[in-house]
């Protein structure tokens, strides 16, 4: 049945669907980084690596290790 899309977190996870990622469980995946440049580091690599939208499945932590 067609659905109506009302914010980018439907339609992040309808892609999702179609490229045959799905998240497991629900559950995300705690990120734990050093500061906010390497959280920004990080998701630069996994963007352009992996082409899926992290915040369906990550949750990056800043700890502030400096």
């Amino acid at each position: 049945m067609p659905k109506n899309i009302s914010n980018t977190e439907e339609i992040s996870i309808i892609l999702n669907d179609i490229n045959l990622t799905a998240p497991v469980g629900g559950n995300k995946i705690n990120i734990y980084c050093e500061d906010a440049r390497a959280v920004s580091f990080l998701r630069y690599v996994l963007t352009d690596a992996l082409s899926v939208n992290l915040d369906l499945f990550m949750t990056f932590i800043d700890i502030n290790l400096g």
